[in-house]
């Protein structure tokens, strides 16, 4: 019985809430596709399966299932790194978004976008601030929470903004 084996077993004896496929230890990560039915582009997970990686992802607008011989990457995954400002010192802020921006970057796929690019000068308005990142979330594929010192957390998932799943960085 493998390791993947066992832990499901365990987890259906338990009567625990299902497990997501990293509490199960593997590995996935997200790549931006266009459905070659319909030509959406849109965030699909792919999931390591030993020895490959498994590309299969129903599209969110026609249903029709993307299988490997049809996979069509289409760019990088913007994910906009969102996390509290208000109340910390600009640096210090700053530098918490640059570092999960960084983490964000070493993984293959994903270009990483943090308030600090909105095109502001720090002394404007808090309301001219959150219009400027509100324009900026809504180019993006996805969201990310920054909080603490914006370590990623890999155990976590991001997934499209549409189906309003996130990725926390603690």
């Amino acid at each position: 019985m493998s390791k993947l084996d066992h832990k499901i077993d365990k987890w259906r004896l338990e009567e625990q809430e299902a497990p997501t496929m990293q509490d199960l230890g593997v590995e996935s990560h997200y790549e931006k596709v266009k459905c070659p039915n319909c030509g959406s582009l849109q965030v699909a997970e792919v999931v390591e399966s030993l020895p490959w990686y498994a590309y299969i992802h129903e599209c969110d607008q026609c249903h029709y299932i993307i299988m490997e011989s049809e996979w069509d990457v289409a760019g990088y995954v913007n994910i906009y790194v969102a996390g509290k400002i208000t109340g910390l010192q600009y640096d210090e802020a700053k530098q918490r978004f640059i570092n999960a921006a960084s983490e964000l970057s070493k993984m293959s796929g994903y270009s990483p976008i943090i308030p600090f690019e909105n095109g502001l000068p720090p002394e404007s308005d808090w309301l001219t601030h959150m219009k400027a990142d509100l324009k900026l979330l809504l180019d993006c594929d996805a969201i990310g929470w920054c909080m603490s010192s914006c370590g990623l957390n890999r155990r976590n998932l991001i997934k499209s903004k549409k189906d309003e799943y996130t990725r926390n960085f603690i």
